[in-house]
């Protein structure tokens, strides 16, 4: 667990740990040097909470790196300190964890907001539990970073992270699902909490650029099969899609359409978003969750990139 200044949720997400059916865990706990109560609620937990307090505060990801060197079991799972697992979130994923060759497993979310009140469901697509490799996750990104289980093993070395504030958990379970299997499981494992002020609430240009780099990193640093070079390709493609939402949300229309030309016969999709950097109130309103849900409807081959 990662926290700075996170007093109000904190009981509660370190108490979904607590309850876990599966009982065989460790809290590492970083203090990323909060000002708040933050220390005094997760030292009032016992020895199973392992406290950390950082000499100063860092980037998100440079305090996974120093929460992770503390860690000493196999499995890792991340929990924000606004975030709850659900009680058997670790129990329903034991198939990965007793499975030598996975080295990760993920599930759905129950996305809430302040109050706890459900806002959205993220699902697992597919029919039932399975094996969704490497491409899948090129094609469809699904492992939240609550509730899902990676194998220490499967990220050590671990991929450059400690420069990311957003997109540091992508760049570690995509590395890992390049060295073993994945599992997906169906249903809901964990809350994932929308809050005022929480990282997620925090729209920011800079969560575009870091997944640009993260894709590049993987697709210059990982060895692929054969099979895996389109899925591959894809990941490229939408690294320089990223970049091209950051360039639009900055305002450098002229730099997205230049990007844009590499992407454009990739997929009609591409195509599409490649000429509507040329107007912007349409690019806008075309990536508006609302809007875009209705275009997906109607438009299908067009919108699902």
């Amino acid at each position: 667990m990662n926290c700075f200044n996170g007093e109000r949720y904190l009981r509660t997400a370190i108490e979904s740990v607590f309850v876990q059916t599966w009982t065989d865990w460790e809290i590492v706990f970083w203090d990323n040097c909060s000002t708040d109560g933050t220390a005094e609620i997760a030292q009032s937990f016992g020895s199973r909470v392992r406290y950390f307090r950082g000499e100063r505060n860092v980037l998100l990801g440079a305090a996974r790196v120093l929460a992770i060197a503390q860690a000493r079991g196999e499995w890792l799972t991340f929990l924000d300190c606004d975030d709850e697992l659900h009680p058997e979130c670790f129990s329903r994923q034991q198939v990965a964890v007793l499975d030598p060759a996975c080295t990760l497993s993920y599930g759905g979310n129950l996305v809430i907001d302040e109050s706890g009140s459900p806002i959205a469901l993220t699902t697992v697509r597919g029919p039932s539990d399975f094996d969704a490799g490497f491409e899948h996750l090129l094609r469809r990104y699904e492992a939240n970073i609550v509730g899902t289980l990676v194998r220490k093993a499967a990220i050590t070395p671990l991929p450059p992270i400690h420069n990311y504030r957003f997109a540091e958990e992508y760049l570690m379970f995509m590395h890992a699902a390049t060295r073993g299997r994945v599992r997906a499981v169906q249903g809901v494992v964990a809350n994932f909490r929308i809050s005022t002020g929480s990282e997620t609430e925090k729209t920011s240009s800079r969560q575009c650029k870091e997944l640009f780099a993260a894709n590049l990193w993987l697709a210059s640093r990982t060895i692929m099969a054969p099979a895996r070079q389109e899925a591959m390709a894809k990941a490229k493609a939408r690294a320089i899609y990223h970049q091209m939402k950051h360039e639009m949300a900055i305002g450098r229309y002229g730099r997205a359409a230049y990007l844009g030309r590499f992407v454009r016969w990739r997929t009609r999709s591409y195509f599409v978003l490649s000429f509507l950097v040329y107007w912007p109130r349409l690019w806008n309103a075309t990536h508006r969750r609302s809007i875009k849900a209705i275009l997906s409807r109607i438009m299908k081959p067009l919108l699902s990139i």
